[in-house]
């Protein structure tokens, strides 16, 4: 058995022909994984996780890491991004109810390999220092580049279709 401790808390292992992953709140994640010597045979599955005795989809586990840019305004904006969807309620713990925003925050900074304790006392300085428009600018950069990615998509679609 092979095993790679990803991140803080959670863990993945690796038995044979399946990934097992446990994340911080004690969730069991598991996935089946063809390997390439199987890809091609006849009746075979695609992957599927079960997740609390549920069905679902999983993403594939990447052995590649990312990590945030290390630049201030960088982390500073990532937390407001993540405060932003905190407050209009994009997660929710195993129950189903609106998850803690600390819970949030360190799962956030356990994939990526970060401390993001003190997201609260960051957000707090940064206020001292800038203006509520400078604060904002994340999610108007953010909405531009979405539009833009939007507006490429359209046009590419227009050109295949003439």
């Amino acid at each position: 058995m092979n095993v790679k401790n990803l991140t803080n808390n959670g863990t993945i292992n690796e038995i044979r022909d399946s990934v097992v992953a446990i994340n911080p709140q004690e969730q069991q994640i598991q996935q089946n994984v063809v390997h390439p010597s199987q890809e091609g045979t006849p009746n075979q599955e695609s992957p599927k996780a079960t997740i609390n005795n549920k069905a679902k989809k999983e993403p594939t586990i990447s052995s590649t890491q990312i990590f945030l840019n290390p630049k201030k305004p960088h982390k500073i904006n990532f937390f407001r991004v993540i405060k932003a969807l905190c407050l209009e309620g994009f997660f929710v713990d195993q129950s189903g109810c609106k998850a803690d925003e600390k819970d949030v925050f360190a799962a956030f900074g356990q994939a990526l390999g970060e401390d993001f304790s003190d997201y609260g006392q960051n957000l707090t300085e940064s206020r001292k220092h800038n203006s509520i428009p400078s604060h904002t600018n994340i999610f108007t950069s953010l909405s531009d580049s979405f539009a833009d990615y939007e507006r490429q998509l359209k046009d590419n679609k227009e050109s295949r279709n003439q």
